[in-house]
């Protein structure tokens, strides 16, 4: 993250969604996954990331939730559960 705003930014929206966080999550373009750090045992957490280079790092940080590598602006992304909360952490 670079720019005299990130931080402040990064921080103004993380706090705006941590009170939707009340079921399972389903969350698109995941980047790093921050939103998972916040969720607790009960929660299910599936994060979609299109970069490959994610995914050995979050499946090793995140060992209890569910990543996948896919790019859904171009491919076909099918789900058998249902989420609480779907959205994207990607900068808007």
């Amino acid at each position: 993250m670079s720019g005299l705003l990130t931080g402040y930014l990064h921080r103004r929206r993380s706090a705006a969604i941590q009170r939707y966080l009340n079921g399972d999550v389903f969350d698109i373009g995941c980047g790093p996954a921050i939103v998972a750090q916040w969720l607790d045992s009960t929660q299910r957490y599936v994060g979609v990331e299109m970069q490959p280079e994610w995914m050995t790092y979050l499946r090793r940080k995140f060992p209890q939730h569910t990543f996948i590598q896919r790019a859904v602006d171009t491919e076909t992304l099918w789900l058998r559960n249902s989420h609480s909360l779907v959205g994207s952490s990607s900068p808007a």
